[in-house]
């Protein structure tokens, strides 16, 4: 008697490429355990830039003003934060890229299984579920337009099922016209 979180995902949602797939994959599983009224402690990658943003970056000012795709998404620290709360990843990958290239500072982790492992974890420490189940429904746009990395993190994800309670389902519709005679 296991009970699973489940987390819907509907088409591309912004995943393009391993990065934004990832960033798409902690909003909403953020998002969805929010709506549920859970808090976790993990962090996603939005949640990480907020942390830097709010203490450890001196320098935001000087970045707003120094670059102009930052300028026109957010004149100081509290759009920037507004914006990262909203899970805004336009704006996201700009502040990323701008913080890379003035300042080498990256805002990703880039391990979105060990990000699923904790949060599996500590959905489990916190009785708020057994596992995780993942479900992305109109697959077939991704699949249409997704890099080979991605297919890679697709397969890692799925072999988290070995030994976690994460498990990812695609859902893809295809024209039968798509699968031949």
């Amino acid at each position: 008697n296991k009970r699973y979180f489940p987390v819907v995902l509907s088409g591309v949602e912004g995943a393009y490429n391993p990065h934004t797939f990832t960033l798409t994959l902690e909003r909403t599983i953020k998002e969805t355990l929010r709506k549920a009224g859970h808090n976790i402690s993990v962090n996603s990658d939005f949640e990480n830039a907020i942390e830097l943003i709010e203490n450890k970056a001196p320098y935001l000012q000087d970045l707003i003003d120094s670059t102009p795709e930052i300028r026109m998404m957010s004149k100081n620290k509290e759009e920037v934060l507004k914006k990262l709360r909203s899970f805004d990843m336009e704006f996201f990958l700009a502040l990323e890229d701008a913080l890379q290239r003035k300042y080498s500072v990256q805002l990703s982790s880039g391990d979105i299984t060990k990000w699923l492992s904790e949060v599996e974890a500590e959905i489990r420490s916190e009785n708020i579920a057994d596992g995780l189940l993942i479900f992305w429904d109109e697959f077939t746009s991704i699949l249409d337009t997704i890099s080979n990395g991605a297919i890679n993190l697709l397969q890692k994800i799925a072999e988290l099922s070995e030994k976690q309670n994460i498990y990812l389902y695609l859902i893809s519709h295809r024209n039968p016209k798509a699968y031949g005679d």
